[in-house]
């Protein structure tokens, strides 16, 4: 008999272990192995792409109960392939991976793709190993697939040096047995201390896990529901096991169910993320988990009985010993009765968007197209946010492990790889794979490989254009210069790759056709259907089953309104916060408008400081170092305001451009987190866009945010208040900072009038220098606006119709110590500026001009008139004094025994109301964030 190469001695050894097909991409020094494997018998099945074939083997193993074999080259192959490694040992599904390696003796030497990788392997695998002759390698063989199925599964690791490959073996080598992974039942008496608390259970509920799926516990779990009559819940892997169409199902009542149950058994589901690490349960439940890891009991939530050993065992010892149904009569239950009435709910609101004739198609009109249409032993292949989320409150299976998903680790990627296993391993059933068209992009050449093997898939592609959701081809080209970082390109013909491979390509749009296409492809069995289905591109609402800790966008764009809302303001307006300082009872202000210098300004002073005195006599009279301080301010903002100067603040980066229907440019600026110069043309004159971004006296929506007279009153002012109504923007209150703010109407440009709204906080030496608790210090932050008109040249060069158009400069500058995430801020500068900036176009567009003169009349008369009032009572003092507050807004009169009476009366009240205004919406804008951020890593 002729010696034996290493990867005929390889071969010959997987055949042993029972292997029936390897997944993989050859390459030196691995084309022989693939050439031995198929002497052998063994399927080969070529791939495109590592990762995607190790994600085959990983589903394999699911499948089969027993390793999936992926084989790569060295270095980087087998790097590629780390996924399915790491995918697998997560998941605990049996795999191996054998790796090609650069030759023993050419080691260190810098050899063809030399890596290290059985030391890479090992923290992810139970077992990495090399065999360091021929004659080892059946037993390296049968230790990597021992380790992967005893126990907990996982993933084990061969490496073969290329001389190891291609030698000759001296001798005769003898192959090692396959050996059966052992199993045991759980402890009789933990069995007994289970049954005990399962007979008083008044709310018991089973959740079953992908771990029954794996274990094939399907029968004794079954039976185990069907005697004690308990509600059952599925995780989405889980499904199956029990049938989805069975009475005690209670998946449509999900949160409840968890919520409710007083006695919880784990049917070889971890508490991990897919169940909310234990948060939802209720802190009295008691658990039951029946495992075949120990280092499983009790991980993030307590249990009362841990049950170890092989789940079909354990379960059958359970049911045996239980005497019947729950304490309390099923049929009588208040908890089943609630969880049918949640389960009634949410099924007629997810009936009602089947039936949707929305077009574009939303998720749940095109999965109810695809559902009546599948045969009911179908193998699911579901992948993508959206797309895999929508699809498990869908699709229901009576049979196990006939649906396929992300799994615990949640790889985004595995689509294609897991359909092409699943076909191989269920030849008589159709594989359908439902795939979100972001997930697709991983491994769409893997289409071609499926077309090679000749296996009868069909894809159905997603297709809302982008990452949890996109652009529609107008919004796509309005954004182009700078795309939100969910938008793909509108509308990819993805059923044109398919046709490219040679495989049977459909582009719907329509549930009729997409219909129609599902049921072409059924009727095809010997090739591979593509169906391109296009759906609303926007974001897809979803059931409040939040099972993913609502990771994917529902919450996410929750989250973002908030933010939304919060900075809206913050296009048309200057930043003012009016709170109370740390040590300070109350903020006085004044605002006075002159027409030219800026010499009467808006001061927010605490009231125990020592006052900023200003000359009486005069409404238009000033220290001359207050005067400077806001000339400083004010050449500050020229020059931020300014792209041409050569001193702007800068650098600024570009954020958003926009074009059409109205010219807006926001830009960040490099250094500073949440600051923004935002430029738009808007269709109206300076004054009437002043009159409408920055006039407080024409804003009635801001009165709801005004401070009442009860809460001026009880701070104790005097016998006549006049208050400003300025929307506060920020999330949290800048309790620590005075502002600095003026109007002035000065030439500003050549083009003609201009006007400029400018605010500066300043540092107060009775704030503390550090943190104080609930109080984010803000910087010195800086924000305005510069309105300007724009001339006939500028009006042509941009395209802009009609005569009457304005240049907006809006500075927002406020540092908030990385407060924000940055994914919220750049949802802001690239969604909710553009957005909100356009509809304050629209609004100027229809609004009638406003006459500079009348303006100017309108802000001075109501400002200036109270202060000579003021300043004359008090005109034959000879030392200066502080002016009362004079704000935009009208007069408040209150007679000073109502003041005082009211003071006693109302101050604790004020106080609740301060707390109640001021730091509820600071804590729940503080939560969302750190939920944001929580989800965000999740999902990456």
């Amino acid at each position: 008999m002729a010696p034996l190469t290493g990867a005929q001695v390889l071969a010959q050894a997987l055949k042993q272990q029972g292997v029936q097909v390897v997944f993989g991409i050859v390459g030196i020094p691995v084309v022989e192995i693939a050439d031995a494997l198929q002497a052998e018998g063994i399927k080969f099945i070529g791939f495109r792409n590592e990762q995607s074939c190790s994600y085959a083997a990983s589903a394999w193993g699911y499948l089969a109960q027993q390793p999936g074999v992926c084989l790569a080259v060295s270095g980087p192959g087998v790097v590629h392939a780390l996924a399915g490694i790491v995918h697998s040992q997560v998941n605990t599904w049996p795999m191996v991976l054998i790796g090609g390696a650069c030759e023993t003796t050419l080691e260190g030497a810098g050899a063809f793709q030399e890596f290290r990788q059985v030391e890479m392997c090992r923290p992810y695998t139970k077992y990495s190993a090399r065999p360091a002759t021929i004659g080892h390698i059946p037993a390296v063989v049968e230790r990597a697939f021992t380790s992967a199925v005893a126990g907990r599964p996982g993933a084990s690791y061969i490496d073969l040096p290329a001389d190891v490959i291609q030698g000759l073996a001296p001798l005769a080598v003898g192959l090692a047995p396959r050996f059966a992974p052992a199993v045991g039942m759980a402890d009789p008496a933990a069995v007994a201390r289970a049954v005990e608390l399962l007979a008083v259970a008044k709310s018991p509920l089973l959740v079953v896990g992908k771990g029954a799926a794996y274990a094939r516990a399907e029968e004794q779990i079954r039976a185990l529901v069907d005697k004690y009559q308990a509600p059952f819940l599925p995780t989405p892997m889980g499904k199956g096991v029990v049938p989805d169409d069975h009475p005690r199902n209670v998946s449509s009542a999900r949160s409840a169910a968890l919520s409710g149950a007083d006695v919880i058994v784990l049917l070889g589901a971890r508490v991990n993320w897919l169940l909310h690490f234990g948060r939802r349960f209720s802190p009295t439940a008691k658990l039951i988990q029946i495992d075949v890891c120990p280092e499983e009991m009790g991980v993030n939530v307590p249990v009362a009985v841990g049950l170890v050993g092989h789940l079909p065992l354990v379960v059958q010892q359970l049911t045996d010993s239980l005497g019947g149904p729950f304490a309390v009569d099923p049929e009588e239950s208040e908890f089943m009765k609630s969880l049918a009435a949640h389960g009634r709910k949410n099924s007629e609101r997810q009936n009602e968007r089947y039936l949707s004739d929305e077009l574009p198609m939303t998720y749940y009109r095109a999965f109810a197209e695809i559902k009546r249409r599948l045969p009911s032993d179908v193998v699911l292949v579901s992948e993508g946010a959206n797309t895999m989320d929508i699809a498990r409150t869908v699709f229901d299976f009576q049979q196990p492990r006939r649906r396929l998903d992300c799994a615990t680790f949640a790889n985004m990627g595995v689509g294609m790889g897991y359909a092409i296993a699943a076909q191989t391993y269920y030849m008589r059933s159709r594989v359908v794979a439902v795939v979100g068209d972001s997930a697709f992009g991983f491994s769409a050449m893997e289409l071609e490989t499926a077309v090679r093997a000749r296996l009868p898939l069909i894809v159905i592609v997603i297709n809302n254009s982008g990452i949890y959701f996109g652009l529609d081809q107008d919004q796509y080209e309005e954004r182009r210069d700078v795309l939100p970082s969910t938008a793909l390109t509108p509308e990819v013909r993805y059923e044109l790759i398919a046709e490219a491979v040679g495989a049977k390509g459909y582009l719907v749009r329509t549930p009729e056709e997409l219909g129609n296409a599902v049921d072409a492809a059924l009727k095809l069995d010997d090739g591979l259907s593509l169906i391109n289905c296009l759906i609303k591109p926007g974001g897809q609402q979803k059931l409040d089953f939040k099972w993913m800790i609502s990771m994917q966008y529902p919450l996410d764009r929750l989250h973002y309104a908030i933010f939304q809302l919060l900075f809206l303001a913050m296009v048309p307006s200057v930043i003012a916060t009016t709170t109370l300082a740390k040590k300070a009872g109350s903020i006085e202000q004044k605002l006075v408008v002159s027409n030219g210098q800026p010499s009467l300004p808006l001061l927010m002073q605490a009231r125990d400081a020592e006052p900023l005195s200003v000359t009486r006599g005069s409404p238009t009279g000033g220290s001359h170092a207050y005067t400077e301080k806001c000339a400083e301010i004010e050449n500050r903002f020229l020059k931020m305001a300014t792209p041409n100067s050569t001193d702007d603040g800068g650098p600024w980066t570009p954020l958003t451009s926009l074009s059409k229907p109205y010219p807006i440019n926001v830009e960040g600026h490099a250094e500073k987190q949440f600051c923004f110069r935002i430029t738009f043309y808007a269709p109206a004159s300076p004054a009437t866009a002043f009159d409408l971004l920055a006039n407080v006296l024409r804003r009635p929506e801001w009165d709801e945010l005004t401070e009442s007279t009860e809460i001026l009153q009880s701070l104790g002012y005097g016998d006549s208040i006049n208050y400003v109504k300025m929307k506060a923007i920020w999330p949290t209150a800048a309790r620590d900072s005075l502002l600095i703010s003026h109007i002035t109407t000065a030439r500003l440009s050549d083009n003609g009038e201009g006007f400029l709204n400018v605010g500066q906080s300043v540092e107060d030496s009775r704030v503390p220098e550090k943190q104080a608790e609930g109080i984010v210090r803000m910087e010195a932050a800086l924000a305005g606006q510069l309105i300007t008109k724009v001339s006939q040249d500028d009006r042509m060069k941009l395209g802009l119709e009609g005569e009457n158009w304005c240049k907006v400069v809006q500075i927002a500058d406020g540092d908030m110590k990385g407060w924000i995430p940055k994914s919220v801020i750049r949802f802001i500068a690239t969604q909710a500026f553009p957005r909100s900036l356009t509809k304050v176009c629209r609004q100027l567009a229809q609004t009638p001009s406003r006459n500079e003169s009348l303006l100017l009349r309108d802000l001075q008369g109501t400002l200036v008139s109270k202060q000579v009032r003021d300043s004359s009572s008090a005109a034959t003092e000879e030392k200066p004094a502080i002016v009362k507050p004079v704000i935009a807004s009208s007069v408040a009169a209150i007679p000073a025994p109502a003041a005082v009476v009211r003071q006693k009366r109302t101050r604790w009240m004020v106080w609740i109301r301060l707390i109640l205004r001021y730091a509820t919406p600071a804590i729940i804008a503080a939560l969302t964030s750190l939920l944001f951020n929580i989800l965000m890593k999740r999902r990456s």
